[in-house]
């Protein structure tokens, strides 16, 4: 079968690798988010409760799954190569918490920590990327898992492998 300058151009501009393309990888994914989102829902409602045990007041917390077209997007950007997408993409559930009041953003963030597995080579404090007399937004990005306890629980057994992108500002 020979090739077209079609397939060349794929080839040289397509960071996926594991044999499989950026579509395929879309299809699986799409496949797959009915899951992201029912974990997407369940983070949100664990969020708002572990916040509201803790008396932090928040404006809110929202959650989402990644749009298939964005995961597609992504693949195809270039920059980064993904062997296994579905599995080092740190981005497929996302959830963030806006809080009142700056001084909560690190309470929140240690919450999160004390809750959840922290990737801290991931994760992003841009807070600290600010002199003492800069001003900006002073948001925490983290990288997380389930925590091993809350992963053994039913309830969350099928989402044990699931990455979340979480931000609090």
């Amino acid at each position: 079968m020979n090739a077209t300058p079609d397939d060349a151009k794929n080839q040289q501009t397509s960071p996926v690798t594991a044999g499989l393309s950026s579509d395929e990888w879309g299809r699986r994914y799409r496949a797959l988010r009915p899951q992201y989102e029912r974990f997407a829902v369940k983070l949100k409602s664990l969020l708002e409760d572990l916040l509201q045990a803790q008396g932090i007041k928040f404006q809110v917390v929202e959650s989402r799954a990644k749009a298939g077209d964005s995961f597609t997007e992504k693949l195809e950007r270039g920059g980064k190569t993904y062997a296994k997408p579905l599995e080092e993409m740190t981005d497929l559930t996302g959830a963030r918490v806006i809080v009142y009041y700056a001084n909560d953003v690190p309470i929140v963030s240690s919450l999160v920590g004390s809750e959840f597995t922290v990737n801290e080579k991931e994760s992003i404090d841009k807070s600290l990327a600010l002199a003492p007399d800069q001003f900006g937004y002073l948001s925490v990005h983290k990288i997380v898992n389930l925590s091993p306890a809350r992963a053994a629980l039913l309830e969350w057994k099928q989402s044990r492998m699931y990455q979340l992108n979480f931000g609090v500002g």
